[in-house]
């Protein structure tokens, strides 16, 4: 399956797309990509925000097919008001370019045989602000952004009219608030008519007091969805862990690689920038090939970086995986102070590696989310995969 990678252990055997009653045009993309049937998550937002127009507050892991979860109900329901007025009616907000991307790309996909009917604008990507301007003089029915992105623009942009928005989504809640961006929500709310029947999507790996207060303040009278964590039993995820000191690991990840002892693709973490570049240059010296991913680089060069490593061009990619992924040109100093002390599994989270066989952890995280949050990139889809510290 294409797109967004879903782990098999979530999917729902019971239900098929076809008995949710989606436009044909939808349907025929979601069978393009290869969707037989929809994981649990799905299978509940789906129905609550279709047959009764609930607000989704939802709490499941990477892999569970949460994106799928709102952007299908979000593109049916636009279908099915097909309104011959162009307007914004819905909004998704991400924690990071990359995840701006992704959805955007994902959300092309579900639309790819609609036509003009459903145009979406991405407010992440490098056009210039001119060129975005122009864009959203068009009137896009779907905009995707990072929360100091959106407000950016809405406070430069009065052209840009969010009172009529029908759908607003928060996707990775919880990485959003790590991030320091619960002042830009606040602010969002000057832009939205929070009154009016809005539809809302909060998704998000955890529930906390910090998701409760956007619940109070964006809901109203939400279905809240808890699919357990299936990924702490997964059968196909192997782990096992090697003693060593900090001088023989750089001997030890050597021998694995030279001798090809783990056979397929590999993610390898490590915890600081100048970690990754002086490991890439180590195995360069030996004439092993790797690719390495980190926030000092372009957002271009992060998402090139990523498609070639799920083309198979690379198959070693170096993360490192501290805390500053996100870098936001038009954020205020102190958040970036704040960010800054936050989140550490960034690049491990949200991101889409395709069959990975294995996350090797030269530096082990500092806290067991970001353990979690790493090998999760692996034994996904019902494939086997295996965790290596």
């Amino acid at each position: 399956m294409s797109g967004v990678a879903v782990t098999q252990d979530y999917v729902d055997d019971s239900v098929t797309f076809d008995s949710f009653n989606l436009d044909p045009r939808l349907l025929q993309a979601i069978n393009k990509l290869g969707y037989e049937n929809p994981t649990l998550i799905q299978t509940q937002a789906i129905k609550l925000s279709l047959e009764e127009k609930k607000d989704i507050i939802a709490k499941a892991s990477t892999g569970s097919g949460k994106t799928a979860a709102y952007c299908i109900p979000i593109v049916q329901s636009i279908l099915a008001a097909n309104s011959s007025e162009s307007q914004i009616q819905s909004v998704v907000l991400v924690p990071t370019k990359e995840l701006a991307k992704q959805v955007y790309d994902y959300l092309n996909q579900l639309t790819i045989y609609c036509g003009k009917n459903i145009k979406i604008l991405n407010l992440n990507d490098n056009a210039s602000e001119q060129v975005q301007l122009s864009l959203i003089d068009e009137l896009p029915e779907i905009v995707v952004a990072t929360p100091s992105r959106l407000v950016t623009i809405l406070e430069k942009n009065k052209r840009l009219d969010l009172t009529q928005l029908k759908y607003l989504v928060v996707d990775e809640v919880d990485l959003i608030l790590s991030y320091g961006h619960e002042e830009d929500l606040n602010t969002l709310t000057n832009f939205l008519n929070l009154k009016q029947n809005m539809q809302v999507f909060l998704m998000s790996a955890t529930l906390n007091d910090e998701v409760n207060s956007l619940k109070e303040t964006f809901c109203n009278k939400p279905a809240i969805l808890k699919l357990q964590d299936v990924d702490k039993g997964n059968k196909n995820l192997v782990q096992y862990y090697i003693k060593t000191n900090d001088f023989d690991k750089f001997l030890l990840i050597y021998v694995i690689l030279k001798l090809n002892l783990i056979k397929g693709k590999i993610l390898l973490f490590v915890n600081d920038l100048d970690r990754g570049y002086r490991l890439k240059l180590f195995l360069q010296n030996f004439g092993i090939k790797s690719c390495l991913l980190n926030s000092e680089l372009p957002v271009n060069s992060r998402l090139h970086i990523v498609e070639e490593f799920n083309k198979n061009v690379y198959n070693l990619l170096i993360a490192t995986d501290e805390s500053n992924e996100y870098d936001e040109e038009e954020q205020e100093q102190d958040k970036k102070q704040k960010k800054n002390n936050t989140a550490e599994y960034g690049v491990s989270r949200g991101v889409d590696f395709k069959n990975v066989a294995c996350v090797l952890n030269f530096d082990l995280p500092t806290s067991s989310k970001a353990y979690i949050h790493r090998v999760g990139r692996t034994a996904r889809g019902g494939k086997s995969g295996f965790g290596k510290n």
